[in-house]
Formats: C-alpha cells, structure tokens, sequence
C-alpha cells in the first residue's frame, strides 16, 4: 500500500519542480498554539471512538482489538534488570538502584488497525511493562516500534491524519493526508517518506530488530530522554527462511521454545534544541548516544498458548502508566492518553472483560 503511494510521490516530484515558481504557491501554516494542540488531541480522541464503533458494531459478535498493534505475535515473560554498572546521572526513577530485578513483560506486535499478513507493509512494535518498580503502585509501560521517529510531528499533524480518514489504514484515507489538495507545498513528502520507511524496515523476528519511543519522556525534574530496545547478540534467530502470514509468531514462539533471549534497554537524553513537541525529528546520536540504563531477558517458554493468547489479547499498556520521573512528553503522548485511555474502556465494555492483573499472570501463566 505505502509503496504504490511512494511510486506516485517520487513520480510528482516533477510537478513540484515545475510548479516551484509559480508565486500564488505556498504552504499552508496550520496553528500550532497550545490552544489547537489540546482541541487537537479532543478531536483525535472523538475520531478514534468513532472509527472503532464503525469497525465492530453493537451486538456484533467480533472480538474487538486495540486501534493500533491489533496482531499481537505473542506476549513473553520477562526481567527486567537495571544495569549493575548504570551511570550515576541515569539513576533516576525505575532505573535509580544498581542491579535490581523486576519481573515484567514484553509484547510483539504489527502496528496496523487490523491484523493482516506478517509479509506486508507495517510498522513492528514491542512493548515493555516493567512490574513492582513501586510497591502497590503501577507498572512502568513502555511503548516503542522499529523506527526512531514517527509519520505525523504533533497532534496538530495527526488530526489531519485522523480526518483524513487514515486512522485504519485506508488507502484513500493515507492519500488525503499525504497529498491534501492540489498544492505540492502542501503535500507531506517527508512524513510519507518516514512512513514508508517504518512499513517496509525488514524484519526476521520479534527478537532480532530494535526498538524506539519514538516520543520523549521526563528523565527527572528538567529533563527529557527517549527510549530504545536493542537486540541482544546470540538472540535466537527464524529456523527456517519461510514468511507465511504468521511467520513473525512463530519465529517469536520457536525461538523462545528453546532458547533464552534478552535486550538491552536505553535511553538518549535530550540536548540542546532538540524537539520535545516534534516526533518526526530523530534526535542526533552523534550529540546525545543511547546509554544502557538495564536489560530485559526472556527466559524460555511457551508464547503462542490459548491462554498466553487471551492475556496477550486482554493486558493494556499506556505510556502514561510510568513514574512521575518518566513522566510522557509532548502533545503525541497528549493523543495517546487521550486515545489509550478511551480505547481501552471501550475494549472491556465490549469483550466483557475486566482489567488484567499482569504480576498474578506473571506467576501464573
């Protein structure tokens, strides 16, 4: 899908050229006060619910899946460790005490609104919940996929998205939002350039490909920092070369049938003028490299079981379940809340379901 519409992008390119000089051309500039990023985010929030009930009606008898990493390849037990040797000046937070073991889990997922083939174009995400970093308090989600910075750079930019009609993937919809008009200095070459890069990243599995937050994140008082996931060297690699439509499950499940397998978490501390409020901006490793604040191993074990499935299916994870010291930043983790947290509801009225107790199934399951 994202490569027929990189083909028509890279072939406008002329028009562009040619259209350059005509002087009643040029961009639009949206409003990007704190004003029109909170109504944004209301916006966003409104379209998303709607989208959802659009997509499974009342009284449907369809389970109803996330609006974003619907197809789940399986979630693993995990610990999480911080680093014995972590840096003074990263002991901060759920990473404050040299050494210390949390349970936790991963999740691994395609990014679309509905589950499709694992061959196609898509977005990968893994997603962390960190358990016990508080007594009785919340875990620590932390939410990432396989690329440094996102398609849209605020929740300005993403309500475009939203009504566009992009929210599910829809092929008109992702047009109307990457070309809004006949104007080229209005088309979003660049977010449509970061979207295909996002799709179509090669991936073997769940357990060989990096991770980023993509968004920022409080690094205590005055600062901010971004996460990444970084494939340990041995992890446990496909067995065989075949890409069926499920072939990232079983290369998650096969590996950990057998093997144990681990990643190091990092963070990128924020430097300079580098964008909190702009996630389509990849923060230069060269003035600020990720640092290993910890690691995560999972152990072997069985991650494509009926019961493993319906955890996977029922457990949540929000970026804004997080300690104060890694409070979420800018106005894209101001949509995620708003969108999470409404989602989310709505799942467990209509599966009929409770929130998932993860520390009873990490003993349990």
């Amino acid at each position: 899908m994202l490569a027929r519409f990189s083909r028509f992008l890279g072939g406008g390119a002329l028009l562009v050229a040619g259209a350059a000089s005509s002087a009643w051309l040029s961009a639009d500039v949206p409003d990007r006060s704190e004003a029109a990023q909170k109504a944004a985010v209301t916006a966003i929030a409104d379209r998303a619910i709607a989208e959802m009930r659009r997509h499974y009606p009342e009284g449907a008898p369809t389970l109803v899946r996330r609006d974003a990493h619907a197809k789940a390849h399986g979630c693993a037990r995990a610990k999480f460790t911080v680093a014995p040797d972590i840096a003074a000046d990263l002991r901060i937070g759920s990473f404050a005490f040299p050494g210390r073991e949390h349970r936790a889990w991963t999740r691994f997922s395609n990014g679309a609104f509905s589950p499709g083939d694992d061959t196609g174009l898509d977005g990968r995400g893994m997603a962390l919940k960190i358990l016990d970093v508080t007594p009785d308090g919340p875990a620590h989600d932390i939410l990432m996929i396989n690329h440094p910075v996102f398609f849209s750079s605020d929740a300005v930019d993403y309500r475009d998205f939203a009504d566009a009609g992009a929210l599910t993937g829809d092929l008109r919809g992702l047009f109307r939002y990457f070309v809004p008009g006949w104007n080229p200095f209005n088309w979003r070459w660049r977010q449509a350039f970061i979207a295909y890069r996002i799709a179509s990243a090669p991936i073997a599995s769940p357990l060989t490909t990096s991770y980023f937050s993509m968004a920022p994140f409080a690094f205590g008082p005055g600062q901010a920092m971004k996460y990444s996931a970084r494939p340990c060297d041995g992890n446990p690699r496909p067995l065989d070369a075949e890409r069926g439509p499920d072939f990232l499950r079983r290369a998650l499940a096969s590996g950990l049938a057998g093997h144990e397998a681990c990643f190091d978490l990092m963070v990128q501390l924020r430097k300079g003028s580098m964008p909190v409020d702009d996630v389509t901006v990849e923060w230069p490793e060269e003035q600020s490299p990720f640092r290993r604040v910890g690691r995560v191993d999972l152990m072997r074990q069985s991650t494509d079981t009926p019961a493993r499935d319906a955890f996977c299916e029922a457990t949540a994870f929000n970026p804004w379940n997080a300690p104060q010291a890694h409070a979420p930043l800018g106005s894209m983790n101001a949509v995620r809340k708003a969108v999470y947290d409404s989602i989310s509801a709505y799942r467990r009225q209509r599966n009929g379901v409770g929130a998932v107790d993860a520390r009873s199934a990490w003993d349990g399951l």
